[in-house]
């Protein structure tokens, strides 16, 4: 549900911002795509009026039971980027 929560305020909130929310896939859409080392929680893309789109990537901790387990998901992450 927290994801839900950050989706709508981004919605509500990034056009303040003079951006536009214009796609987003939560992770269970990710899963069916392939199988990645890691999945976001979700993946967002915005349209900003002076600097053209930009693509996020969405990971919220909420309450994890162990803070190695976050930072190995993390670092996977970095792995990722530095593979390409």
């Amino acid at each position: 549900l927290a994801i839900n929560d950050v989706r709508i305020s981004l919605a509500l909130g990034v056009p303040a911002a003079g951006g536009e929310l214009v796609s987003w896939r939560s992770d269970w859409d990710l899963r069916t795509i392939g199988k990645a080392r890691v999945v976001p929680d979700a993946l967002f893309v915005v349209r900003w009026i002076d600097a053209g789109e930009r693509a996020f990537a969405l990971e919220l901790d909420h309450n994890t039971k162990s803070p190695r387990r976050f930072l190995a998901k993390i670092l996977r992450y970095a792995a990722a980027a530095h593979a390409g």
